[in-house]
């Protein structure tokens, strides 16, 4: 929702206590918020770059993390991201939050010393009840079945390098899941087309969780979202690449496969990596996107906090994401 205030318009979402402050997934954002709030973190990464001080707008504030030790990376992440906000952030790493058999209370509980949580699981019907208890706003860093912050530092950098989002194709190779889950709710509402294989063997197909969803939003918004049973046919004609982690070695990525992909291709993967995921040749190549993708996952999590927290007003001219 934009805010008129004194002829600028503030990009903070005023959530009240019936929506439960909540950032658990991107399922209630339009396109418009979307956009928002990549252009807020567009404008926090240039800021930065050209070395002009964010200051510490959340000075004074209190940021509870409930991590799950078996993502690490992610938690390194989010941790940069709240300091370089000045927020004082607690830190409380392990799952046992989710053993609770009540937790509500447990977000009720961090509510009482916190301005905002910042909570990570393994399940994702855990972090919904912990939603419920809480009277603050609570972000996702990713659960079993969604994670909403990779997928906005994946929008953010295929604006960086195509200049727009909408008639792009993204293939996605590798496992059903968080990733997945997220693009098929993201992609649509912004124009991407998206491809994938999530199965290991032609002869069984899979078929996500949350794809009737995604397929109601392509008629929304004239987008496809479509299986194929190979890699190789989903590579003819991407203009993106994206897998994670995964032990399927006829899923690996090798580098002559992109012979079939559009000229301006890039390559995504969510860290960490195995060994037979991705061929080095591709990891490490001028077209791939990786390391940018992970910086840009800290200003997606800057934004998405700050959009909750406070007004902040971009300075850099609203992009075209068309």
């Amino acid at each position: 929702m934009l805010i008129k205030q004194k002829g600028v318009y503030s990009l903070m979402r005023y959530l009240s206590n019936d929506c439960h402050h909540k950032f658990i997934d991107t399922s209630d954002l339009c396109t418009s918020e979307i956009h928002d709030i990549l252009w807020i973190c567009l404008d926090l990464k240039a800021r930065v770059k050209n070395h002009h001080s964010l200051g510490k707008p959340l000075d004074g504030s209190s940021v509870t993390m409930l991590c799950s030790c078996q993502s690490r990376s992610d938690n390194l992440i989010v941790q940069s991201a709240l300091q370089a906000l000045g927020a004082d952030v607690q830190l409380m790493l392990g799952s046992r939050w989710e053993q609770c058999k009540f937790k509500k209370d447990v977000g009720r509980f961090c509510s009482l010393y916190s301005d905002l949580m910042v909570v990570g699981g393994r399940n994702h019907y855990s972090l919904c009840q912990l939603t419920e208890g809480a009277s603050v706003p609570v972000v996702n860093i990713a659960s079993h079945k969604f994670a909403p912050l990779h997928g906005l530092g994946v929008l953010m950098t295929l604006q960086e390098h195509f200049g727009h989002l909408a008639g792009l194709t993204m293939g996605w190779i590798g496992p059903m899941g968080k990733k997945l889950n997220t693009f098929i709710y993201l992609l649509p509402k912004v124009g991407i087309h998206l491809r994938y294989n999530s199965s290991p063997t032609p002869n069984c197909p899979a078929s996500p969780l949350v794809l009737p969803a995604g397929k109601n939003l392509c008629k929304s918004f004239n987008t496809k979202i479509e299986a194929f049973p190979d890699h190789l046919t989903i590579i003819t004609g991407v203009d993106v690449v994206s897998t994670s982690k995964h032990k399927k070695e006829t899923q690996k990525l090798e580098l002559q496969m992109f012979d079939k992909a559009n000229k301006n291709w890039i390559f995504l993967h969510i860290l960490p990596r195995w060994e037979g995921d991705v061929s080095e040749d591709v990891f490490n190549h001028q077209n791939s996107l990786v390391w940018t993708l992970h910086e840009n996952i800290k200003y997606a999590i800057m934004a998405v906090v700050l959009r909750l927290l406070k007004t902040y007003k971009p300075v850099l001219p609203k992009p075209n994401f068309n």
